[in-house]
């Protein structure tokens, strides 16, 4: 069961997307995401949760784990989009960007592969709006 959302809303057809922060939320999701990446036709091993969590807890411990779940009608995770939060050491900034910084297999979203392109579309807007 993923914990509560501390933000949520509605978008194209009967998708909706929560957003979740922490380690708990990184613990809920493992279930969804292992069965995501499995389903998912593009996934590379660095979208493993095993590497994610792992890349976070070692390289990157002082950034706040972030995730916005794209849910379908009856709740089933549909797409994980995995970002960190931090905070920039020279102007004391926040920013959220990928959790594997701007390398390119770390910038991609985790989707079934029955996502339509416009609910894609919404949580790429939803990352951009919430940075």
């Amino acid at each position: 069961m993923l914990p509560p959302p501390s933000h949520s809303i509605a978008v194209s057809g009967s998708f909706s997307i929560a957003e979740l922060e922490g380690e708990p939320a990184f613990d809920a999701l493992r279930g969804h995401w292992d069965a995501l990446w499995q389903e998912s036709t593009d996934a590379t091993h660095y979208q493993l949760w095993d590497w994610q969590y792992l890349y976070w807890k070692h390289v990157t411990p002082k950034a706040v784990p972030r995730f916005l779940i794209l849910q379908d009608g009856v709740g089933r995770v549909r797409a994980i989009a995995v970002l960190a939060r931090t905070r920039d050491p020279g102007t004391g900034l926040m920013s959220t960007g990928y959790i594997g910084g701007m390398r390119s297999d770390y910038n991609m979203f985790l989707a079934g592969q029955d996502v339509p392109e416009s609910a894609g579309m919404d949580l790429l807007r939803t990352v951009i709006r919430r940075q």
